[in-house]
């Protein structure tokens, strides 16, 4: 198995700031790790609006393994470049529905490198599109 005790160090990129997006940053950030939220125009406007204050986690979690996490999140940056988000990050995080996975993917492949894990939420496809 491949030593990947390297991304410890490394921030996270969640690309996509609606819904899911938020809740994988959100729960990131709690989780002790350093996140960068990234989302693109039109919808980064109103997505990235008002985070300065933080991003509130609570609510019922019921769950198989009795897993909670509640508190507020306070994202390291948010921004609307893609190559600002993912050029230091171990993790990539494509959170985004499947009609958004190209207009992202075009621009990740300018700034991936060797050694980066990306994941996309929900897949539908993407990783055969991004291949």
């Amino acid at each position: 198995m491949k030593d990947l005790t390297y991304l410890e160090q490394k921030p996270i990129a969640v690309l996509g700031a609606g819904g899911i997006g938020k809740a994988i940053a959100a729960d990131c950030v709690l989780g002790g790790q350093d996140v960068i939220l990234c989302d693109l125009e039109p919808f980064a406007s109103k997505t990235l609006a008002n985070l300065e204050n933080g991003f509130r986690f609570h609510g019922a979690q019921t769950n198989k393994y009795g897993f909670y996490r509640e508190g507020v999140a306070y994202f390291n940056k948010t921004t609307t470049s893609v190559k600002e988000a993912v050029e230091d990050a171990g993790i990539i995080i494509v959170a985004v529905p499947a009609v958004g996975h190209t207009i992202f993917f075009k621009e990740i492949i300018k700034y991936v490198k060797d050694g980066q894990i990306i994941h996309i939420f929900p897949d539908n496809y993407g990783t055969l599109l991004y291949r």
